[in-house]
């Protein structure tokens, strides 16, 4: 939205005044390009991947946390079996 086309378009369609603003209408008929229906699939594959990623990427986080929590509170063996165990059921194998 940054960008400096978007920017030349929308002041296109700016009313003048103090504070720049621009009317639902008018966003609505800027006239946008959109992607070939190949190019949109591989974005979304790409989106959806990214977001799956990130949910992992929480889980992961949570278990560390928890596990050291564990280590601390009990000891590192009982902790390091726990963690293995969550680990197993999201089925995520160390390397």
């Amino acid at each position: 939205m940054r960008s400096p086309i978007v920017c030349e378009i929308l002041d296109l369609h700016t009313t003048a005044s103090m504070y720049p603003a621009i009317s639902t209408e008018d966003l609505l008929n800027i006239p946008i390009t959109l992607p070939q229906e190949s190019t949109r699939q591989k974005i979304t594959e790409k989106v959806r991947a990214s977001r799956q990623a990130r949910e992992e990427s929480k889980q992961l986080l949570e278990i560390a946390k928890t596990g050291v929590e564990r280590a601390i509170e009990t000891d590192e063996t009982t902790a390091t079996t726990w963690i293995n165990q969550q680990l197993e059921a999201l089925g995520v194998k160390l390397t």
